[in-house]
């Protein structure tokens, strides 16, 4: 309630499309107090194997605009560095009053600029979920708005 437009806590899960042009699945979780939203997020295959991880403290949200823009630091299992990268996001809400309940834009990694396209949704106001449950609501997401990328 205090929050308003800008409340995010909560778990969102989606999808984004990869460098290798395959799908991969994510929770992130959006800690938010009065002051900062600090992003943590996980990222599987779609083989359900672990993908790496991400951080995110420098978040911006802008509700007049309806946009949510961060950096992160990603460690990709593959990768032998930790990447740092930029997100942008547009929200999908009811009214510039309301919080979102979607949202889709892109991240693009500091070592590969390519813009990778994604796709989210709140899934909880909680931060703990059962980490299969999330993945599975990330795939229906998938396949309802995988011909719009």
């Amino acid at each position: 309630m205090i929050l308003g437009a800008s409340y995010m806590e909560g778990t969102w899960v989606g999808f984004f499309i990869g460098h290798d042009e395959t799908p991969r699945f994510f929770i992130e979780t959006f800690e938010q107090s009065i002051s900062d939203l600090i992003i943590r997020g996980k990222a599987f295959k779609e083989s359900g194997e672990y993908h790496g991880s991400w951080i995110a403290e420098n978040t911006e949200v802008n509700t007049r605009t309806g946009k949510l823009t961060y950096t992160y630091d990603a460690d990709v299992i593959g990768n032998s560095h930790v990447n740092p990268g930029l997100a942008v996001f547009t929200f999908d809400r009811e009214s510039r009053d309301k919080p979102p309940h979607a949202m889709i834009g892109f991240s693009s990694d500091l070592f590969n600029p390519k813009k990778l396209k994604s796709f989210e949704e709140k899934m909880s106001d909680n931060t703990s979920i059962i980490i299969s449950d999330a993945i599975e609501k990330a795939k229906e997401i998938y396949s309802k708005n995988k011909d719009c990328f």
